[in-house]
């Protein structure tokens, strides 16, 4: 997965004020010590960055053919790596699975300041683009992983706008503490009945900015 890093140097000079007492002649009669001063800087900046792992791997497989669509959920799986539509008896999943599947992707705040996270497909590669046939969904979310992390974390499904189109947001403001600084990303797919045969990828961009 693509790693998305966007630094914000913000400079603050602290100056030092060092005082420097000098000897003095027993011959100055005024009794005020003579003095000089010296400047101490440092130069502190904050640093906006994040890092990706992992990815999430469907596999192959194919919707059963009494079934018009398959919903793929990597965060909610049974054991057969299958879901069910809507209307269709619970015992006869509507995906054949034939690999077990990755789950998340996993996003940390690798900088020094609070960030928001932003996220965004290539070009053409929204649910029509990615998926095709009748009615698909491309969907992500925010997973928590670290309690407080992200008091504004979306834990509902969104559709994956394309490059062309406005980002979502997945967090609004991602802790730097160590402890407190990352959350998992999961995806939802609704595959039509009629969806082209073929390898499906897709880039997924993740954004951060200092807030």
């Amino acid at each position: 997965m693509k790693k998305t890093e966007i630094i914000f140097p913000i400079l603050l000079i602290i100056a030092v004020v060092l005082l420097a007492f000098s000897s003095f002649s027993t011959n100055i009669i005024t009794g005020f010590a003579s003095y000089d001063t010296a400047i101490a800087s440092v130069n502190l900046s904050e640093e906006s960055s994040i890092k990706t792992s992992g990815n999430i791997d469907f596999g192959s497989g194919r919707v059963n053919k009494s079934a018009s669509s398959a919903t793929l959920d990597s965060y909610d799986l049974t054991n057969t790596g299958a879901d069910v539509a809507t209307g269709q008896d619970l015992g006869a999943p509507n995906w054949v699975n034939t690999s077990a599947w990755t789950r998340y992707i996993s996003i940390e705040n690798d900088g020094t300041v609070n960030i928001s996270i932003t996220a965004k497909a290539e070009e053409n590669k929204n649910a029509g683009g990615f998926i095709g046939g009748s009615s698909p969904e491309f969907k992500i979310r925010g997973i928590e992983t670290e309690p407080n992390s992200c008091p504004t974390l979306n834990t509902s499904y969104q559709n994956v706008p394309n490059a062309t189109e406005t980002p979502i947001t997945l967090c609004n403001s991602l802790n730097f503490a160590l402890l407190t600084d990352s959350f998992n990303v999961s995806a939802r797919l609704v595959v039509p009945n009629d969806a082209p045969a073929g390898q499906r990828n897709v880039t997924l961009t993740f954004s951060c900015s200092q807030v």
